[in-house]
């Protein structure tokens, strides 16, 4: 069977065509480091590439989120242990003022380092976390949670009536503060100061007002009592928070292995191995410059073979 010289020009432009596209892809890895440059080079790998990518992406926020959540437990049990240390020193301050051994001078100076320890307290109520909110307030952090109101005759709204006088008031809610950790879990990072605090500082504000009146029955009895409530309130506290920041840092662990082992995948689906590019572009250059002579001596037929053709 005779082959035409048409049919010959269009065998050898198929054959360049083919062997420059091939080389030209091999460059481009070589040069991008990716298999995956537009869909065609693997609609199943850029799927998969499209999948890996979203996960990690989801697996990155939860990491953040939890860096976040991590900073605000810690900044929160280390203002509860400044917490617990207030009430143990005022705890130490009715003890000495109960021993009967103190005079009215001496009681009156204990019950001014308890009204110092009073503003102590409140200000720790009114501790703002890392992201700018108030940490003792639930979901409403935007507004100082603890204040004092003096007694105008009526009852303010989240008001804790005080020995001395007035009111301590809780403005915050109760509500928890949740921290999305993964598809469809939460943690939450915040503390129900409401009653831990206004308890608190009323049992201080009671503490002061016998040192004042010299009631050392009360000192003694009543409210040694009460602080070491407040003490083993707060400790619980710190210890559920202490929980937490363990979970906190096993999720950490989990979502980075998790991170890793998709970047893995990533790199394995979208970059090529340098070494196996380089030989392919090398392959692929031969093919197509041996493409090239074929075709060029095959183009060299005269006009009268292309007209017998």
């Amino acid at each position: 069977m005779r082959i035409s010289t048409g049919y010959q020009f269009d065998t050898y432009a198929r054959s360049v065509a083919r062997s420059q596209e091939a080389y030209v892809e091999a460059q481009r890895a070589v040069v991008t480091g990716r298999k995956l440059n537009v869909l065609r080079d693997d609609p199943f790998g850029t799927a998969r590439s499209i999948t890996m990518r979203s996960l990690r992406s989801a697996s990155e926020q939860y990491a953040k989120n939890l860096d976040s959540a991590k900073s605000t437990l810690a900044m929160t049990e280390s203002v509860l242990s400044d917490v617990y240390g207030v009430l143990r020193d005022a705890h130490q301050l009715a003890l000495r003022g109960a021993n009967g051994t103190s005079d009215q001078p001496a009681h009156a100076s204990l019950a001014r380092q308890v009204a110092d320890l009073q503003k102590r307290l409140l200000e720790l109520a009114n501790t703002k976390g890392p992201s700018g909110g108030y940490l003792f307030a639930g979901q409403n952090a935007g507004e100082k949670p603890f204040s004092l109101q003096p007694d105008d005759g009526s009852v303010p709204t989240g008001g804790t009536p005080l020995p001395t006088g007035g009111y301590v008031v809780f403005s915050g809610d109760s509500l928890p503060v949740l921290v999305e950790t993964g598809p469809n879990e939460t943690l939450s990072v915040s503390v129900d100061g409401g009653q831990l605090f206004s308890d608190a500082y009323r049992r201080l504000d009671q503490v002061r007002l016998h040192l004042e009146n010299g009631d050392l029955s009360s000192l003694g009895g009543d409210d040694l009592r009460d602080l070491q409530s407040s003490m083993d309130a707060v400790n619980t506290a710190r210890a559920s928070v202490g929980s937490r920041l363990q979970q906190v840092e096993q999720r950490q662990e989990m979502l980075q292995r998790r991170i890793d082992d998709l970047t893995v995948g990533l790199s394995d689906v979208e970059e090529v191995d340098l070494t196996e590019a380089i030989q392919r572009f090398k392959t692929a250059e031969t093919a197509y410059q041996a493409a090239l002579t074929v075709a060029a001596q095959g183009f060299k037929l005269s006009l009268m073979d292309f007209i017998q053709g």
